[in-house]
């Protein structure tokens, strides 16, 4: 009797099986990626921004929120000077907005905005302001991919929320 060599039927169809696992876990991982990408942002961004409300209520001062079409800038306001600095330490460095991602803002005015806002001029002016009172100025961030991926930070003045929801 001939031994045959080869693989047999059960073997290549397990084989094969693993394959299309590997590959189809390789897929997920780079599929999607700008999705991904947006959401952990607006995590970070949420985290940010509640440290900050609690950091300018903690150290007495007022910070702010610069958006641009790139960045999103933390600045405080320097008392002697009357004007907006930007803040230069974690975790309030510059925020890269993804590169796809699209950026928009809605701030309601409320009380004491004005004196908030003393120096510089409108493009040094933050559009988000955390007052040392514990005051926010009540506002609605966006971040949305041209797909449909749409994340909203939301504040009533009080308390910053997350929409994680697709809109």
């Amino acid at each position: 009797m001939r031994r045959q060599s080869g693989f047999t039927l059960l073997e290549l169809l397990v084989v094969i099986t693993l394959f299309g696992f590997v590959l189809g876990i390789a897929m997920l991982n780079v599929g999607g990626n700008e999705a991904r990408e947006l959401r952990l942002f607006a995590r970070q961004v949420h985290a940010v921004m509640q440290y900050a409300a609690e950091e300018a209520e903690l150290q007495g001062t007022q910070i702010g929120l610069q958006v641009s079409d790139s960045t999103l800038q933390f600045l405080v306001f320097d008392d002697l000077e009357e004007s907006w600095k930007p803040m230069e330490s974690k975790p309030f460095l510059p925020l890269t907005i993804p590169e796809q991602a699209r950026v928009s803002i809605e701030v309601e005015d409320f009380a004491g905005q004005e004196e908030a806002l003393l120096g510089g001029s409108d493009t040094e002016q933050p559009q988000i302001l955390f007052l040392s009172n514990g005051d926010t100025a009540p506002y609605t961030l966006m971040l949305q991919l041209p797909e449909g991926s749409t994340y909203r930070l939301l504040s009533d003045g009080l308390n910053v929320t997350l929409d994680e929801s697709t809109l």
